[in-house]
C-alpha cells in the first residue's frame, strides 16, 4: 500500500537464456552483490520510493527448458507456464522485492535444448508485435519507469527503447497543456558482465527525452479501423472480425472533436471552442476513451490467442531437420500508435476545455485570458499577438453599446464616438477595415475568426463584452475549420 507522497518506481527487464551469477553492481556510491542489475537498482534507490520490478521472460527460453515437442507446445499456450519454470530452474530471484513475471513474444529460429540440431523452433513474428506488447502492458504506468537493457537479446533492447519513446510521448501529450506529465522514463545501461570478472559493474541511468509536439496524426475521421494486418496465411477472414480495432465511438466521440478543437487552436479561432454546435466533448467521451485503451491492451492477448502452430521437416545439407513453427498475426504499429497519441491529445484538450472553456462565458476578458495563456504554453506567440490585437479591436468598437444591447459587429460604427487614445490610434487600420473582401475565408483566419458580419457582441453584467457567432454562419465556419488549408 502506497503512503502519501511516496514515489513510484517500476523497473522493466527482459531476461535471457543464461544462468546469472552473483556479481557486484555499483550505483549512487553504493555497491550491491546480486544476480541482476535491476535488483541492485531497487536496493539503492532514494528513500520513500515504492519499487517494483517487471521481469519479461522470452518465449524462446523453451528451447533450453524442454526437449519434448508436445510439452513445448503446451507450455507456450496461455497462461505461458514456461515463465514460471524458467524462474524456478534458472533464476535465483530475491522474492522479498515486489516483482511480476510476464512472458514476452520471441522472434527468430532456435535449436531445441541447444544440443539437438535436428530439432528447431521458429517464431514467425515481427518486432512491431513485441513493441506493441510492451506498450500495451505498461500503458497505465506512472512515476519513474526504468528500462534495464543490460540483459536479453538485441531485439528486446530495441523493443524496450521504442516502447519507452512511445509511452513517453503519449504521457507528454496527455500533459502538453497542463505541463504535469505523470511519467518519467530512464534507460539503465550496464557494461557487459563477464563470467570471470565479479565487478563492480557501474549502472548508468539515462533519461529518455522524447518530446511531444502539439500535433495530431489525423487530418480527417475517414481513417482505417484495423489494428491487425489482414491476409495472413491460414487465417480465416472471420477471425479478424473480433480483432481489437479503432472503435466507431472513438472516431465520433474522441477523434472528431479533438481534430476540430486542434484546428481551432492552431488556426487561432478561440470562439469556436465556446460554441457547442462546433466543438463539444460529450460526457460519454471518457467512457469511449476507456474502451479504446482496453482495445489496445487486448492486442497482445488476441495475437497470442490466435497462434498458428505447424510442424515441418526441412532438408538441409543432407540432414532432416524437424521444425516447429509458431506464426503470429502482425499488428499495424503505425495505426495503433497514431490512435494512442490522439487519445493522449484528447485527454489534454478535454481537461483544458472542462477547466477553462466549459466553465466560462465567451467574454473578451475570458477569451483573452484563457487563450493567451494557452498560446504561451504551446509556444504559439503569433497566435497570441493576433488574438490580442483582434480582441482589442472588438473592445473599442463595442464602446458605444448600451447595457444588455446585442448587435452584429458590422453594424457598430467606430466613427460615431470620440476619445480614441493614442494607443488605439495605432489600431485604426483594423478598426476601419471592412474584412469583407472576396477572400472571406482568408480574412476569417487572419482575424482570429472574428469577421465583422460573423459575430454578435453584447454588453453584459459589469460591462463585460460577450461574443457569439451568428448561428446562420456556423455551417460555413465548421466547413472552414475542417479544411482550413483548402
Amino acid at each position: 500500500m502506497l503512503m502519501e507522497n511516496q514515489k513510484i518506481m517500476t523497473i522493466v527487464q527482459v531476461l535471457g537464456n543464461l544462468n546469472y551469477d552473483d556479481v557486484e553492481f555499483a550505483h549512487n556510491g553504493e555497491t550491491i552483490k546480486t544476480v541482476l542489475s535491476s535488483i541492485a537498482l531497487s536496493k539503492v534507490m532514494v528513500p520513500d520510493t515504492s519499487v517494483k520490478i517487471i521481469y519479461y521472460i522470452p518465449e524462446s527460453v523453451v528451447a533450453f527448458l524442454y526437449e519434448n515437442e508436445e510439452e513445448i507446445i503446451q507450455k507456450l499456450k496461455p497462461p505461458h507456464a514456461f515463465k514460471d519454470d524458467y524462474v524456478k530452474k534458472k533464476l535465483n530471484l530475491d522474492l522479498k522485492i515486489p516483482h511480476e513475471i510476464k512472458s514476452i513474444q520471441s522472434l527468430g529460429l532456435y535449436n531445441i535444448n541447444n544440443k539437438n540440431t535436428n530439432f528447431q523452433i521458429n517464431f514467425e513474428n515481427s518486432l512491431d508485435n513485441i513493441i506493441i506488447q510492451v506498450v500495451a502492458d505498461l500503458l497505465d504506468m506512472k512515476g519513474d519507469l526504468i528500462f534495464d537493457i543490460s540483459t536479453g537479446f538485441n531485439i528486446y533492447a530495441k523493443a524496450l527503447l521504442e516502447a519507452a519513446r512511445h509511452l513517453l510521448v503519449y504521457n507528454n501529450l496527455k500533459a502538453i497543456i497542463s505541463g504535469d506529465s505523470q511519467l518519467k522514463v530512464q534507460i539503465a545501461i550496464v557494461p557487459p558482465v563477464m563470467r570471470n570478472i565479479k565487478g563492480p559493474y557501474p549502472i548508468t541511468l539515462v533519461e529518455e527525452k522524447s518530446k511531444a509536439f502539439f500535433s495530431i496524426p489525423y487530418s480527417t475521421t475517414s481513417i482505417p479501423s484495423a489494428f491487425i494486418k489482414g491476409g495472413g496465411r491460414a487465417y480465416p477472414p472471420e477471425i479478424y472480425k473480433s480483432a481489437p480495432r479503432l472503435l466507431p465511438s472513438t472516431k465520433s466521440k474522441i477523434i472528431a472533436p479533438t481534430l476540430i478543437a486542434f484546428k481551432a487552436i492552431t488556426n487561432n479561432v478561440p470562439l469556436a471552442l465556446f460554441t457547442r454546435e462546433l466543438i463539444s466533448f460529450s460526457e460519454e467521451s471518457m467512457d469511449c476513451l476507456v474502451k479504446q485503451l482496453e482495445e489496445i491492451k487486448r492486442l497482445p492477448h488476441f495475437i497470442n490467442g490466435n497462434l498458428l502452430i505447424s510442424k515441418d521437416v526441412i532438408n538441409h545439407e543432407r540432414e532432416h531437420i524437424q521444425r516447429l513453427t509458431l506464426t503470429r498475426m502482425n499488428v499495424k504499429k503505425k495505426e495503433v500508435i497514431n490512435c494512442l497519441f490522439t487519445l493522449g491529445l484528447f485527454e489534454s484538450l478535454k481537461q483544458f476545455y472542462d477547466e477553462n472553456v466549459n466553465t466560462s462565458e465567451p467574454s473578451i476578458e475570458n477569451i483573452n485570458k484563457i487563450f493567451t495563456d494557452l498560446y504561451s504554453r504551446l509556444d504559439m506567440g503569433v497566435n497570441k499577438r493576433f488574438l490580442e490585437r483582434d480582441l482589442r479591436v472588438i473592445e473599442i468598437k463595442s464602446k458605444s453599446l448600451q447595457d444588455y444591447e446585442e448587435i452584429c459587429l458590422k453594424d457598430l460604427n467606430i466613427l460615431q464616438y470620440q476619445g480614441i487614445s493614442t494607443k488605439e490610434e495605432q489600431l485604426k487600420p483594423d478598426l476601419e477595415e471592412s474584412r469583407t473582401s472576396s477572400d472571406i475565408k482568408r480574412n476569417f483566419f487572419a482575424h482570429s475568426g472574428f469577421l465583422n458580419d460573423f459575430i454578435f457582441v453584447k454588453k453584459g453584467v459589469d460591462g463585460n463584452i460577450l461574443i457569439r457567432y451568428d448561428e446562420s454562419k456556423l455551417k460555413t465556419i465548421e466547413k472552414w475549420l475542417k479544411t482550413p488549408e483548402k
